[in-house]
């Protein structure tokens, strides 16, 4: 789900009455083919010397007003937020609430709404009495947007569920703004937003207070904590131990998406009661026993869990509170309250399901009020009806709440629910390369499982079972209890051409009716870049290929050259060679620059070819580092036994400077073979600092260089942590397929605590992620076509490759 910036704008008042409006919201129901009935939800103090509101009014649309017709009029007075009796037009004015709703005649909107989407809004001059987090006098301004593609969908608005009448003390640590939605397609995202007036697009914020955090926080006590709002459920979280008592303004807008679309925006503005003063109550502590229904987990108030079609969801949920009341001397009454669209008709869900998630007390309780303990029981029969595809989520608030007045303790939680099918593969698509296997993981309700077709299949009755097809093919998930419930995956065979690899004397031929791009040759297993199909073999030893067609990593014939001319330059180093000494002042080196400063961490020679038998013991390396003046910086010396080692890594710390050329000289007791690779030039990335190779160089070990040659020494070069060099070596533990991709891309083959970021040819980092399991999949959302690198991290290795979004 993302997040979109919102800007807000003045709007011209279209009512002008002082009513006292504690917030409001405006919401829509789709009943035709661009046909809409609207409502206009306001909530105002009702203490005695409050205005009225007006049996009309009207709503400020795209297209002029739109008249709208008090429905009814509801007191929502939280009980102890007035006097004992309770209600409006009480002496406390500023704590009864009414709740007035109106609502429009049919209206027919032709046309597509703009980009910005059409605005439905209402204003008006003045919020009740003094609010606390902002200055006296400012409007009250509520506002929805319709965007195009809800108008085509004919759909409805979400609309708020939650009772406006709240109050925040600082024994309680949360209030609800849940929205519901009719459609379980949809997804619901919901953001603090800036409280908007008629008369100012910036809203007036007393000190300490912002829009994201309206209450009381650690800005204006260091005592209290931070307000924070859950973008799946509207949950606000506050800790407030030391506030002012008063009205408190905030504003909370809920998007409406589906299949990654924007369909609406409802906002709401609303102003709750705040009272801090010391008390002796408590909130009920409220648990769901995850002992014995394992399937959910839960963090702080939210609780959530996955559940497939023709799952039974059965659990029971807990208030407890051993607080008595100090005006009766009893034991505390506590409140069960919930709201949720697949509710039974008992919370007024109102929707259309055949089947409802149905709450009952637990005997022998015998109602939702009880003291001590209330426990109530959560029933769902999740069916068809309840799935609208990938993504489907419903949620749930419970609240429990004492009768202790005037601070009534208060907890609110947030179970969701997401829906999978019935029988449900873990992936829509996977490719594989020619003769390899898929691995099919399936989850059914029934545990029982029904592979179609069977051909090719290790199994078809097991949730997992192991596919060998021959081309290109769906297989079929169903379960067998419940016929109605089926999924599907498409493996996509990648056949493979010819990738042949022939030698004729000194010239070397690749056949590739793969047509692939991505290739590396290698050289006595030291590999180098190189593009074309033929190559003049450069020194004594084996050839092959590897080159990349889609996911599948594909090996050419070994081609072994020992004849004829040799390219190769066989420089002996210091050191002993068949029992004898040899003293050789020349060495071999590479001249470079950096594009940015850095720190020379160490530099490794994968390409050590151990041309002559050493009679005992390591080869004596010595790497030296110069200047562009030929200037000795540094001299590093390492032994190295091949037999055990196979690469040669010399360690060091010295700084470079950015744009500096600088020559390493390798010397010592062995032979080196040189890769046919010089003037080359890689950018910086995600993992390098930017190297030009200027050229590779021969010279006296005490005066160097003296003259160019054309060979260079494959080796790699480790500055601050991040390789630069001719060379790139990918760990063959990860699998990323499909690559290039379309939409997203999987990550297989990820050891426990691993790290994963994908990152732009820049180095940016777009999308990190330490996933638990083996497999991670990563979606391209807005990214545009190219490549991307992916970087995977974990305790022993560093691996980068790349990847292409079409």
């Amino acid at each position: 789900m993302r997040k979109i910036l919102i800007t807000l704008f003045t709007i011209i008042s279209i009512n002008s009455f002082a009513s006292h409006l504690i917030g409001g919201n405006i919401t829509w129901e789709n009943i035709g083919p661009n046909q809409y009935i609207f409502t206009l939800n306001l909530y105002r103090d009702c203490g005695p010397a409050t205005v009225k509101l007006q049996t009309t009014d009207s709503i400020l649309g795209p297209f002029g007003k739109i008249g709208v017709v008090r429905d009814t009029v509801m007191d929502l007075t939280m009980k102890c937020l007035g006097p004992s009796s309770g209600g409006c037009y009480n002496t406390q004015s500023s704590k009864g609430v009414e709740h007035h709703r109106y609502l429009s005649s049919v209206q027919t909107l032709s046309g597509v709404p703009p980009v910005s989407g059409w605005e439905f809004s209402w204003t008006d001059c003045c919020r009740t009495g003094s609010v606390i987090n902002a200055s006296t006098g400012v409007g009250t301004f509520v506002k929805s947007v319709m965007y195009d593609h809800i108008h085509r969908a004919g759909s409805s608005s979400p609309y708020y569920a939650f009772n406006p009448a709240q109050q925040i003390i600082s024994i309680n640590n949360s209030l609800s703004s849940l929205a519901q939605t009719k459609n379980p397609a949809d997804s619901l995202y919901y953001d603090f937003t800036k409280p908007m007036s008629d008369s100012s697009t910036s809203f007036p914020f007393s000190m300490g207070y912002t829009a994201t955090s309206p209450f009381p926080n650690s800005n204006t006590d260091p005592a209290n904590g931070p307000v924070t709002i859950n973008h799946n459920n509207g949950l606000i979280e506050y800790d407030v131990k030391v506030g002012l008592p008063g009205l408190y303004s905030y504003a909370v807008v809920v998007e409406q998406w589906r299949e990654g679309s924007l369909l609406s925006e409802i906002f709401v503005d609303n102003s709750v009661q705040g009272d801090f003063a010391a008390d002796s109550n408590s909130a009920p502590l409220v648990t769901i026993d995850t002992a014995v229904y394992t399937n959910i987990s839960r963090n702080g108030f939210v609780y959530k869990m996955e559940a497939l079609q023709g799952d039974t969801v059965d659990f029971i949920i807990e208030g407890y509170d051993s607080d008595i009341n100090t005006d009766t001397n009893l034991a505390q009454v506590i409140n069960f309250t919930a709201s949720g669209y697949a509710l039974d008709s008992t919370w007024n869900n109102g929707n259309t399901f055949q089947k409802d998630a149905v709450l009952t007390p637990v005997h022998p309780q015998s109602g939702f009020n009880s003291t001590v303990t209330n426990k109530v029981r959560f029933l769902w029969v999740i069916d068809e009806e309840h799935f609208a595809g990938k993504g489907t989520n419903h949620a749930f608030h419970f609240q429990f709440s004492d009768d202790q007045c005037p601070y009534v303790g208060m907890t609110n939680i947030i179970v969701e629910i997401g829906i999978k099918d019935g029988a449900f593969i873990e992936v829509d698509s996977v490719k594989i390369c020619e003769g390899d296997t898929a691995n099919l993981v399936g989850i059914t309700a029934s545990g029982k499982y029904l592979w179609t077709p069977s051909a090719h299949l290790s199994a078809d009755s097991i949730s997992q079972p192991i596919a060998t097809p021959p081309t290109s093919q769906y297989y079929y998930l169903y379960d067998p209890s419940n016929p109605g419930f089926v999924d599907s995956i498409f493996v996509d065979v990648q056949t493979q051409g010819a990738l042949a690899l022939t030698g004729n004397g000194n010239l070397l031929t690749l056949t590739d009716t793969n047509n692939t791009t991505n290739r590396t040759w290698y050289f006595n297993g030291v590999p180098f870049n190189y593009s074309y199909d033929t190559l003049t073999a450069f020194g004594n030893g084996n050839f092959w290929v590897e080159a990349d067609a889609g996911k599948c990593s594909l090996w050419s014939d070994t081609v072994t050259v020992l004849n004829g001319q040799s390219f190769s330059m066989a420089a002996l180093g210091n050191g002993i060679y068949q029992g004898s000494s040899r003293i050789i002042p020349h060495s071999y080196g590479i001249s470079f620059r950096l594009n940015s400063h850095a720190n020379l961490k160490s530099v490794t020679i994968p390409g050590i070819y151990d041309r002559y038998t050493k009679s005992a013991g390591a080869y004596d390396l010595n790497l030296k580092l110069y200047d562009a003046s030929q200037t000795e910086l540094l001299s590093e010396h390492i032994t190295l036994d091949l037999e055990k080692e196979g690469k040669a890594t010399i360690y060091m710390d010295h700084l470079l400077y950015a744009n500096d050329t600088y020559t390493l000289a390798i010397t010592g007791g062995s032979s080196y073979l040189f890769s046919l690779v010089d003037s080359v030039s890689f950018p910086s990335t995600p993992f390098n600092n930017g190297i030009t190779v200027l050229g590779a160089f021969e010279g006296s070990s005490k005066n160097f260089p003296v003259g160019p040659v054309d060979y260079l020494l494959p080796m790699g070069i480790l500055t601050n942590g991040k390789g630069v060099g001719i060379n790139e070596f990918n760990s063959d533990g990860f699998r990323i397929y499909p690559n290039p991709a379309a939409q997203s891309f999987v990550i297989e083959g990820l050891q426990n605590h691993s790290d994963v970021e994908l990152m732009d040819v820049q180095g940016k980092v777009i999308f990190s992620s330490s996933p638990e399991g083996e497999t991670l999949e990563i979606k391209r959302k807005n990214l545009p076509a190219g490549m991307y690198f992916v970087k995977i991290s974990n305790s022993t290795t560093t691996s980068i490759q790349k990847v292409m979004f079409e």
